[in-house]
């Protein structure tokens, strides 16, 4: 049994080292590629996924909304974080407290199936970073 153990553990060594090491990358805002959230909705929010996968997680990807915009009431199934890059967007759990503006470098964080709203409150566009570290992203619109 031990010599068992200590094949298991220098295979998983092995494995660990032959692994190729991760490599830094750099993306410019010119290169970030920007991609409707709706395909029905090419002029509506914009995605740009930074890591993982969209829908089942866990990954992270900056949103984009058009000035004056603003999402109905709705949820996520899983946690995530926000983190506002640039704009006046608005963020809450009633549509008054969405009404209020926040500014880069505000953060929230808003846990699975709690409704909320989303708005985009200044005459520019609202970008923001979402993290969604332990499932993807969905839309679950209020009944």
């Amino acid at each position: 049994m031990r010599t068992l153990f200590c094949t298991l553990a220098l295979l998983s060594l092995s494995d660990a080292r032959a692994a190729d090491p991760p490599i830094a990358s750099v993306t410019s805002v010119s290169a970030v590629s920007w991609t409707p959230l709706d395909p029905k909705s090419p002029a509506g929010v914009q995605i740009a996924v930074i890591q993982g996968d969209l829908r089942n997680g866990p990954t992270s990807f900056f949103m984009k909304f058009p000035a004056g915009s603003a999402s109905p009431q709705h949820a996520h199934t899983h946690d995530y974080y926000g983190v506002v890059v640039s704009g006046t967007p608005g963020h809450g759990a009633t549509a008054e407290a969405a009404a209020t503006p926040l500014s880069a470098g505000a953060w929230w964080y808003q846990p699975g199936m709690q409704y909320h709203y989303d708005r985009c409150l200044g005459p520019s566009e609202c970008v923001l970073l979402l993290t969604f570290p332990a499932g993807g992203f969905d839309y679950v619109p209020a009944k």
